[in-house]
């Protein structure tokens, strides 16, 4: 139930030195939560409601000013974050939806496989990024979790073109590792 998470997510924090190591009041952060195809929390695909609210509210208490996004395999990220759940909280919380749409061309020098991203525009906006993925299978990658989540910060149909460019595993791993070194998240939850 929601009244558990936040005094779990507190607790978390806590063991992680608090929530000022990560943000501090004044600060423009995006959380990007895992959309998918935007089914129903029952369906285990997606960051789940709840989840999503008591990180944005726990944020929100210290000053952050709060924004979300995500780039879902299939129909837009208002779309997805309304069949999620995510829309109706973030509606209750006064977040905003990022700019999942348009991109941004990144270099990234330090990269194995790729040396630029086309990064959605909602994500070079802020200060910094909190990760919240789902933890469960993929066809490729066999799992997901912090790391594929941020293939989501990727807008629009240029990850089926990364599937079809990197088909082996290793390739596509050492790909999302180069843009989690781009993105540099703050903190994954």
């Amino acid at each position: 139930t929601y009244e558990e998470v936040p005094e779990a997510l507190s607790r978390g924090m806590d063991l992680l030195g608090g929530l000022s190591k990560y943000c501090s009041g004044g600060e423009r952060l995006l959380l990007k939560p895992n959309l998918l195809l935007g089914d129903r929390p029952e369906r285990g695909s997606t960051t789940h409601p709840s989840f999503f609210k008591a990180v944005a509210a726990l944020l929100q208490s210290v000053g952050v000013e709060v924004s979300y996004g995500d780039s879902p395999g299939f129909g837009s990220p208002r779309s997805a974050a309304k069949a999620s759940g995510i829309f109706e909280v973030a509606e209750f919380l006064g977040l905003s939806l990022a700019d999942f749409l348009n991109e941004q061309e990144v270099h990234c020098p330090e990269g194995i496989i790729l040396k630029q991203f086309m990064v959605a525009q909602g994500v070079l906006d802020v200060d910094g990024l909190i990760n919240l993925p789902k933890f469960k299978t993929h066809a490729l990658t066999r799992m997901t979790g912090a790391v594929k989540n941020l293939f989501g910060c990727l807008p629009g149909v240029q990850k089926a073109g990364f599937h079809a460019r990197l088909p082996d595993e290793m390739r596509f791993g050492e790909m999302l590792v180069d843009l989690a070194e781009l993105l540099s998240p703050r903190l994954h939850i």
